[in-house]
């Protein structure tokens, strides 16, 4: 799998995000989560990338997104290691080339990234995202406020992205607490690093539909592959 890509940020692009979404008349968001890493390791912005399973999931992403696209679209990922290898098989099955946006990244959990559980529970003991302040950075790394804003500030630049180039699907690959936080944004509900979030699990996509201002929800079903 070799791909030219165009390696950039979208939001460096659109500094001047949109203040809100009430501007977007008709538009499709499909959110993939990258297939399965390793969970014996901290995530954030780990540098490891798939499990096994992990790249059959990620084969099997692009051949189940391909009916729910609107055409012309775009295929946006965060960069990292997990998130690329599962943008490598959806390049493929869409035949078109990925943008890489950093800003699309999970969490910076700093000194934590990539780190085995069993050593973090020694050197962190009882350090884990749901148990941060909210503006309690990790050692190296962000809080759960400046994470907010940053996803928050690159969904409205990547729909911005999106309308000013007439797409009518943006596709992004990205991690589990981005798109928690997406779906309480564009569903209108409270966001905290400590209340229970909404789960999507590795190798899983979910369409956020846009008609008139109003957006729904919808799960894409693990079998429907055609």
């Amino acid at each position: 799998m070799q791909h030219s890509r165009d390696t950039m940020s979208i939001t460096n692009q659109h500094a001047d995000a949109p203040q809100d979404l009430n501007n977007v008349s008709s538009l499709r968001l499909i959110f993939v989560r990258h297939g399965q890493d390793d969970e014996s390791r901290r995530g954030g912005w780990s540098r490891f990338g798939l499990t096994t399973l992990g790249i059959k999931q990620a084969r099997d992403i692009g051949l189940r997104i391909r009916q729910f696209i609107s055409y012309p679209f775009a295929l946006i990922s965060s960069d990292l290691n997990r998130a690329r290898e599962t943008c490598d098989y959806i390049e493929d099955a869409l035949e078109t080339v990925a943008t890489y946006d950093d800003q699309w990244r999970e969490i910076n959990n700093g000194d934590l990234a990539g780190m085995l559980n069993a050593e973090a529970n020694v050197k962190y003991p009882g350090l884990y995202f749901s148990t941060l302040r909210y503006n309690e950075s990790y050692s190296g790394g962000e809080s759960p406020e400046l994470y907010f804003r940053r996803i928050e500030s690159t969904l409205l630049n990547t729909i911005e992205y999106l309308v000013e180039r007439n797409l009518k699907t943006g596709i992004v690959v990205t991690h589990g607490g981005c798109i928690s936080i997406v779906y309480h944004i564009l569903m209108k509900i409270e966001w905290s690093n400590a209340s229970r979030a909404y789960l999507c699990l590795p190798g899983q996509s979910v369409i956020f539909e846009c008609k008139e201002n109003i957006w729904t929800l919808k799960t894409i079903p693990e079998d429907s592959c055609r």
